[in-house]
């Protein structure tokens, strides 16, 4: 049996090419992730903190989670370089999905409840830090509202004052979670176009070029959401809404660029090249 049928320009998958296409999707992304995980972990380690603080379960798993959730989508865009052209859009997009729901669970509840934990395990007084209990998406909106309904006298961003915070910067939070979720579907397909498009190149050539739009996606994401938390910030009227998404237009942006590079050459070389309406 064939690993991939071609009919009428539509691409079918095989039971067996699809549990190998899961496979090669998420090996990467899983070795991605730990090994930056594990380099993070030992720079802490090395650390004057690291190396003087006490160790405890929950600490380490604060830490451990936020970098997963740190490392997780950017991560993503190694598993849509692995992808075989053609393949399925819906096959990219389920398994994008699953990244994006693993992120959201890691980055919105497993972060919050171990840092909860985590005050808790080293007597930190969490009626005072955590009023309304881990700070999880619907916790957010709850200080949110609370802070709405009796605002303070002073906006602060003290760990002691959480029902002092500004209302934009904790609706800044809660949208970030759904924001990056989001970029994990948005750079598995980044990934998937851009292995498209350097399939032709020579090996130094391709492995460059992929890893290099890889690696500027990455730092003007950052530089993005960054400047983005900056902008909410630094003015209490400013949105945000509008400063969790938008860093969102630069992969966006991309896609569209690609998108119209790989229909381009799809029409030339191949039946049905990735994002087709075929898909």
């Amino acid at each position: 049996m064939r690993a991939r049928e071609i009919k009428e320009g539509k691409v079918f998958l095989t039971k067996r090419s699809e549990s190998a296409f899961s496979g090669k999707f998420f090996r990467p992304i899983l070795f991605w992730t730990i090994g930056l995980v594990a380099l993070a972990l030992a720079a802490w380690l090395a650390s004057p903190e690291g190396r003087n603080g006490a160790w405890t379960f929950w600490g380490g798993a604060y830490l451990v989670l936020g970098w997963i959730g740190l490392f997780l989508p950017f991560a993503t865009y190694s598993g849509g370089l692995a992808a075989p052209s053609p393949t399925p859009t819906r096959s990219v997009t389920l398994r994008a999905l699953s990244i994006a729901a693993l992120y959201f669970v890691v980055a919105a509840f497993g972060k919050p409840v171990a840092e909860y934990r985590q005050r808790v395990e080293t007597g930190g007084d969490i009626t005072v830090q955590f009023p309304l209990g881990p700070e999880t998406p619907a916790t957010i909106l709850s200080l949110a509202e609370a802070v709405r309904a009796s605002p303070p006298e002073r906006f602060s961003f003290s760990t002691d004052r959480p029902l002092a915070r500004p209302p934009n910067w904790l609706m800044f939070s809660f949208h970030s979670f759904f924001a990056l979720a989001a970029f994990c579907i948005l750079s598995a397909f980044l990934g998937q176009l851009v292995a498209f498009l350097t399939n032709g190149l020579s090996p130094p050539a391709r492995t460059n070029t992929r890893w290099a739009v890889g690696l500027i996606t990455a730092f003007l994401v950052l530089a993005a959401s960054t400047l983005g938390n900056a902008w909410v910030r630094q003015d209490f009227s400013n949105s945000g809404y509008v400063g969790a998404w938008a860093p969102l237009v630069i992969p966006l942006v991309e896609l569209g660029l690609l998108m119209w590079l790989a229909r381009h050459r799809g029409g030339r070389t191949h039946p049905n090249p990735p994002g087709s309406p075929s898909d």
